[in-house]
């Protein structure tokens, strides 16, 4: 269905494909009730240094986070581990957010793989119409570039 990103979160579907809201509503409902039964499972490993041992991180604080949808805006509960072993905390996002993004994944992935065939205002239009979501050019622009080594896989 897709591939992981050379160690990294991002999901790049392939080829790009429609977007599905009702998947990606279950994914934050499901996220959201791991995070309030407090039976959300802590990271495999420190992402600052490394450390592999459970009983080395803790979760230790939480943030909420705005994530911009076709139905409006969607206010998370994000939390942050502490690293017994290095000191430092971390936040541990769910895997359909992307770091320091407000837009989900799946929206960004389809916006990199369509840059491959469309002009940055063709992908906005398309954005705008199907989805009803109305990101900046030069946000789109910024997703490409940072992200444009994913759409050569």
């Amino acid at each position: 269905m897709g591939e992981k990103y050379k160690g990294t979160l991002f999901f790049v579907p392939s080829p790009p494909t429609m977007y599905n809201y009702t998947s990606f509503v279950q994914k934050v409902k499901y996220y959201q009730r791991s995070v309030e039964e407090k039976t959300l499972r802590k990271p495999e490993k420190c992402e600052r240094c490394g450390c592999t041992d459970k009983k080395c991180l803790i979760w230790c604080a939480t943030y909420k986070r705005t994530v911009i949808t076709p139905k409006g805006p969607l206010t998370l509960t994000i939390k942050r581990v502490h690293c017994k072993a290095c000191g430092k905390n971390f936040t541990y996002l769910p895997d359909f957010l992307v770091k320091y993004h407000r837009y989900p994944k799946e929206i960004i992935s389809f916006v990199v793989k369509k840059k491959k065939d469309s002009t940055y205002e063709k992908i906005a239009d398309e954005l705008c119409q199907k989805y009803e979501l109305e990101p900046a050019i030069s946000t789109i622009k910024h997703w490409c570039k940072k992200f444009k080594q994913v759409r050569n896989l």
